[in-house]
């Protein structure tokens, strides 16, 4: 009877081990979390790396929770035939919301005019935008996972939200201002990527968007 204890337990430490060799192996292979705030050598190398010939034009810094440093990098994007910044990468890591990070590409007319002369709007083409926000904040499986999540469902054309969800790397939100549909007649349209730590951080930061939002219209209407 000792003997089949003995047995068990070896062969449970065994079990248990395989699967903390296997967890460690795949932490090894995630793209590696970048240091919050950001830095210019961070992004020229993700940039690097993804193949975006995208340019940093200006840095603005705030103060977003007590001693909470807020930066956000303005980008310009060569082949959008504009002649100022597209893409912003607002980012920071505080105590209440642990590292969030919100990347906006602005699609202007003449970017959106060469889309639709391919066709309907997809997923694919906002597949750069998607991987190069995976890369900057890290943790991810890979580039690419933000965009295989997103592509495997029907791109909604005529909603704010457009997907969202758990990722290895964080809790992922993606929504369209105003909703893709809209985009031709508003001349345009914004992607909005934004990773969260985790889902809790994220309903902790809807919670708060809504209290703060709950105080102004009580104080607009007192006043």
């Amino acid at each position: 009877m000792k003997l089949y204890i003995r047995i068990a337990i070896i062969l449970a430490s065994a079990l248990l081990m395989g699967v903390l060799l296997v967890y460690d192996k795949q932490k090894e292979q995630l793209l590696p979390r970048s240091v919050f705030p950001l830095s210019e050598e961070t992004i020229a190398a993700a940039l690097e790396i993804s193949g975006l010939d995208w340019h940093i034009e200006r840095i603005d810094q705030r103060i977003v929770e007590e001693s909470t440093l807020g930066v956000t990098y303005s980008l310009s994007v060569p082949n959008d035939k504009a002649d100022y910044t597209t893409v912003f990468i607002d980012h920071y890591q505080s105590v209440r919301f642990g590292r969030r990070m919100q990347l906006i590409h602005y699609w202007n007319a003449s970017r959106l005019a060469d889309l639709q002369t391919q066709g309907e709007i997809s997923w694919a083409d906002f597949q750069e935008t998607l991987d190069f926000a995976a890369r900057l904040y890290g943790g991810f499986q890979s580039a690419d996972e933000i965009y295989q999540a997103c592509r495997s469902s029907v791109l909604p054309e005529n909603e704010g939200t457009l997907w969202k969800g758990p990722l290895t790397g964080g809790y992922c939100v993606i929504e369209s201002r105003p909703a893709i549909q809209s985009w031709k007649t508003a001349k345009g349209g914004r992607i909005y990527v934004t990773v969260y730590e985790s889902e809790s951080m994220f309903q902790q930061m809807q919670q708060e968007m809504s209290r703060t939002k709950g105080e102004q219209q009580e104080k607009t209407i007192i006043d």
